[in-house]
């Protein structure tokens, strides 16, 4: 009797659960409502506020209720309060964009690429908005536009490769013999790095040296990797009593340099940091950084390193300073790498 009394609670309480959320859901769709026709109706007054257009209706206002609904996917309150919105105010591009979407969920497939053609040709959101209507094309059965708007996304800079492979809806794309170009194109998009040939021209650095110098000495060793999806090589060097300092080489594209930076463990001592920028590339295959540093005695000179690769297995290096502008050059280091053999 007893177990038979707790049972019974359990299930009226496990209804009044489900009543007071769905309860919940009405009242929170009632008050969007609420809010939206209040929002609607003509405001009175000779003043317009922020966000109001001549209608006196406070898009901005009308927007967060249009949001609400997007968010509380009620796909049609949301497409009716973005049409309010557009009604008011025609340049409201978000608005627009939200509506495509109301009307997709909607599966008004038409509508929804009617909304975002015109986000596209006011060049909102670019990437987003073509995949969006690649998307929607597949839905409508035309796969010639999806692969059209597919590129001119991948035109724009989609990169999310990720989402290419794992989007259910581009199943009718994958069989065909262009899916590989839209895959590659959107990886290109991602990782320039590993595509660009800027991007590359110290690859031949890449790997596992000893560095003499002079013609014979030993002075340290090396490691060089190319890092951040290939934007990036990376230098460990060491020396046999513990010196050891690390070098960065990368390409900014804005400035159109390639730069480099020699970081060791002592950076408060001079020329314990060096940014040097490409500054000569020789017809040899020679490659010269150059940057300043400060003088002990006040002013600057300049320091500069110039890497000659010699085949496949050696680097020749030579590092000078100069304290009269350019006029003369002092060696401070003439050596090589050699690359040690797999196995070694």
């Amino acid at each position: 009797m007893e177990a038979r009394l707790i049972e019974t609670l359990q299930n009226k309480r496990a209804e009044l659960r489900v009543g007071i959320g769905a309860y919940r859901k009405w009242l929170t769709r009632f008050t969007l409502c609420l809010t939206f026709a209040l929002l609607s109706m003509p405001q009175t007054g000779s003043g317009q506020q922020a966000g109001q257009t001549g209608t006196g209706i406070n898009t901005d206002s009308l927007m967060a209720v249009a949001n609400g609904y997007l968010q509380a996917e009620s796909w049609q309150q949301a497409a009716d309060a973005y049409k309010q919105v557009i009604k008011a105010d025609s340049t409201n591009l978000q608005a627009r964009f939200f509506l495509g979407q109301s009307e997709y969920r909607l599966g008004n497939y038409a509508q929804a690429v009617a909304a975002w053609e015109k986000v596209d040709a006011a060049g909102y959101r670019s990437q987003t908005t073509r995949y969006n209507l690649a998307i929607a094309s597949i839905k409508l059965g035309k796969i010639e536009s999806a692969f059209t708007w597919l590129a001119q996304a991948l035109e724009a800079g989609f990169d999310r490769v990720d989402i290419l492979k794992s989007d259910k809806e581009l199943d009718t794309l994958r069989v065909d013999d262009r899916w590989d170009t839209i895959l590659t194109r959107a990886d290109q998009n991602a990782r320039p790095c590993i595509y660009e040939p800027v991007f590359q021209i110290l690859d031949f650095w890449v790997g596992k040296w000893e560095i003499y110098a002079g013609s014979n000495q030993k002075v340290g060793e090396s490691v060089v990797q190319k890092k951040v999806d290939g934007c990036a090589l990376v230098e460990d060097y060491t020396q046999p009593d513990g010196f050891n300092s690390e070098t960065i080489m990368y390409y900014e594209p804005y400035s159109d340099e390639w730069r480099m930076l020699w970081i060791t463990g002592n950076p408060i001592a001079l020329g314990g940091i060096k940014e040097k920028v490409l500054v000569t590339v020789f017809d040899t295959g020679a490659m010269r950084f150059q940057g300043e540093l400060p003088a002990p005695e006040g002013g600057k000179y300049f320091d500069r390193t110039t890497i000659t690769p010699q085949g496949s297995d050696r680097i020749n290096m030579l590092v000078e300073q100069s304290r009269d502008g350019g006029e003369s050059w002092d060696v401070t280091f003439r050596g090589y790498y050699q690359k040690v053999k797999k196995g070694q």
